[in-house]
C-alpha cells in the first residue's frame, strides 16, 4: 500500500480491489488484471495504480507440481484506507 499514489483531491472512495495475476515459471508477473472492477465502464485510479505496481514486482518463487515449475494464478485483495 505504501507504493500506491493517488490525487489528494480524489473523491471516489473504493475500499477493496481484487487483483489477479499469474506468476510464470521464471517468477515474473503476467496477465495482471482486476477480478471485480469497481466500475462497469473502466478502471478506477486505485485499480490502475495497483496493476502498475504489481507488474513491477518480479522475482517471485514459481509454483511447483510433481517437481516441475508451473505457472500459478494469484488472487490478491487489497484494502484501501483513506484518511
Amino acid at each position: 500500500m505504501k507504493e500506491i499514489h493517488y490525487p489528494k483531491q480524489q473523491k471516489e472512495l473504493q475500499t477493496k480491489i481484487y487483483l489477479t495475476f499469474v506468476i510464470d515459471t521464471s517468477g515474473n508477473v503476467r496477465n495482471a488484471c482486476i477480478y471485480k472492477p469497481y466500475f462497469d465502464d473502466g478502471l478506477s485510479i486505485f485499480e490502475k495504480e495497483a496493476i502498475k505496481i504489481i507488474e513491477n514486482f518480479n522475482d517471485w518463487t514459481s509454483g511447483e507440481q510433481d517437481e516441475k515449475k508451473v505457472p500459478v494464478r494469484m488472487y490478491l485483495p487489497i484494502i484501501i484506507e483513506l484518511g
